[in-house]
């Protein structure tokens, strides 16, 4: 029969590992919770043990024990002694189960986004139904966005009939921001070559080891240049874990559009606005991104501001589901558990007996 002297304190030891079990579950993810279930079989060793009576004196007898002289020294020692190896059990069962907690990078406040911002400067980007022209406000509207990323790093590529990248990722705003107010028509063929355009960001971002990479694209236009698809250039940029927001700029209806005139003077007419609305929006579904439509300066700060909105919380989301595995702090408890049991059995108990 097992007594009541020794069925209580065990309880309540179980109690114990039972609350610690809780605790961990609500600390920590278990990559292989399966393990936790042997738990279970750990009061059935106790029990067994128990019944009969080898927990610290192997094949001695309890009235055997209490003849020998030190036996008086042996209760002295803390009573939670003969739990050493059960909790030595517990701890390398919880190491098994593999417990992860969320990896959050020292220093958070220096990380950042990898941002290229890709910008159309076709000849079409000079229509009036932005102030003074579309490619003047879309410039306005980049550099406040610029000046909000502190943390990123943010490199900006212009293109038309073909792509070229003036400014490679940096965090040095002021040089983004002198590049940004260089930017004039005319530096490049014209033309509208989407997917040269998106493949020479995605290039500039291939290399990068950022949590996130990010594209914005803004284009007025049809696609009608370029030796690359804008099609394959978005598998390109899926294939690098780049995210890309396409932003179609124009007006509703017509708009004052400029054109050239067999001088090759540009003049200024009244045209209806045409922008390849579905290939951006393919574009953005296809990498994660989004497709907005700016039809006014305004409505184009909300979409960067937005973005902003959305690239924040795609970080903070990507480095909180990072884990780490911490089993080996249980790992080590177990095993010095371990070590402190058999000194005292192979060391302590055995020089006592002899």
């Amino acid at each position: 029969m097992i007594s009541r002297k020794n069925i209580v304190p065990l309880i309540l030891f179980y109690a114990f590992l039972l609350c610690l079990t809780l605790i961990g579950i609500q600390l920590y993810d278990f990559h292989s919770p399966k393990w936790l279930l042997t738990l279970i079989v750990l009061p059935f060793i106790s029990f067994f043990f128990i019944k009969n009576k080898h927990e610290i004196f192997g094949e001695l007898t309890l009235n055997e024990v209490s003849e020998i002289p030190a036996y008086a020294f042996l209760q002295a020692l803390p009573s939670s002694y003969k739990y050493l190896s059960k909790t030595a059990l517990f701890f390398m069962i919880l190491s098994l189960a593999r417990p992860q907690e969320d990896m959050v990078p020292k220093d958070i406040s220096k990380e950042g986004i990898d941002i290229i911002i890709a910008l159309d400067v076709s000849l079409s980007m000079l229509a009036k139904d932005f102030e003074p022209d579309r490619l003047a406000a879309a410039k306005r509207v980049a550099k406040e966005f610029v000046k909000d990323r502190q943390n990123d790093r943010i490199g900006i590529v212009i293109y038309a009939a073909e792509s070229y990248p003036i400014v490679p990722l940096t965090s040095d705003k002021q040089t983004i921001l002198n590049a940004i107010d260089g930017i004039e028509f005319g530096e490049l063929k014209d033309g509208t070559a989407i997917g040269m355009g998106l493949a020479s960001a995605v290039n500039r971002l291939k290399e990068s080891s950022s949590e996130s990479k990010a594209i914005i694209l803004l284009s007025d236009g049809e696609n009608n240049q370029g030796e690359i698809r804008p099609e394959v250039a978005s598998e390109l940029a899926k294939a690098y874990g780049v995210r890309v927001y396409t932003i179609g700029v124009g007006s509703e209806g017509t708009a004052l559009s400029p054109g050239r005139d067999r001088f090759g003077n540009i003049g200024y007419r009244e045209a209806p606005v045409r922008i390849d609305e579905r290939t951006l929006y393919e574009i953005a579904e296809k990498t994660g991104g989004q497709y907005f439509r700016a039809t006014s300066e305004e409505k184009l700060k909300e979409i960067y501001s937005e973005i902003d909105k959305l690239e924040k919380t795609r970080f903070e989301a990507t480095i909180i589901k990072q884990k780490a595995d911490v089993f080996y702090k249980f790992l080590w408890i177990s095993l010095g558990l371990m070590i402190i049991v058999f000194a005292l059995k192979n060391l302590l108990f055995k020089s006592i007996f002899s």
